[in-house]
């Protein structure tokens, strides 16, 4: 009978040996998941279905307005670049050594959506003297602003007179005239070195 309850005790601790080391040696047991629930039938990139894109409108008069200054950058003297702000219906001069012309001017300026409406400007332009720049066209959502550079290149002097220099887009929504959202002379003065 002792040697059977030995060999009993014997198997058991053999039993308990084995399954302890043989638990240690397996990698712990991971939780299972759930499975993703079914994602909706559109991607990420495309609107959900029903969405309409904004409708944007030509804007009417007074919408649109040029927040002030206006900022004009240069060639100075020494070749650095030399900024000027125009208010409106101000009249300033600036000074461009000769052998820099032709001369690119960058007009930088603010515009702004008054309205809760979304608005494009399809013609923007800027007009100094007898010529001309246009812009490409420019969306706004309800009440934004967005700074504008526009280059212009003058090929001569104003030939000491003040010139017209504008700010406009399109014609208005009710009106057959242009819009004018900026207005004020500049005289461009060229410099014999």
């Amino acid at each position: 009978m002792k040697k059977l309850l030995f060999a009993i005790f014997i198997f058991s601790s053999l039993y308990v040996f084995l399954f302890t080391f043989l638990a240690s040696s397996q990698p712990p047991i991971k939780p299972v998941e759930p499975a993703p629930r079914p994602r909706p039938d559109f991607q990420p990139s495309q609107p959900p279905s029903g969405f309409q894109p904004p409708a944007y409108y030509p804007p009417c008069e007074g919408w649109i307005e040029v927040i002030q200054p206006v900022i004009i950058k240069y060639p100075g003297r020494f070749g650095e670049e030399t900024i000027t702000t125009l208010n409106q219906y101000e009249r300033k001069i600036i000074q461009i050594p000769e052998n820099l012309i032709p001369a690119e001017l960058k007009v930088t300026y603010r515009l702004k959506n008054k309205t809760n409406y979304y608005l494009r400007l399809d013609n923007l332009w800027i007009r100094y003297g007898n010529r001309g720049w246009a812009h490409p066209p420019v969306n706004f959502t309800p009440f934004e602003q967005k700074n504008i550079e526009q280059k212009i290149i003058l090929n001569e002097g104003s030939g000491g007179q003040y010139l017209y220099f504008g700010i406009g887009g399109p014609r208005g929504c009710q009106e057959d005239t242009l819009m004018i959202f900026f207005n004020a002379f500049l005289m461009v003065h060229i410099i014999v070195l």
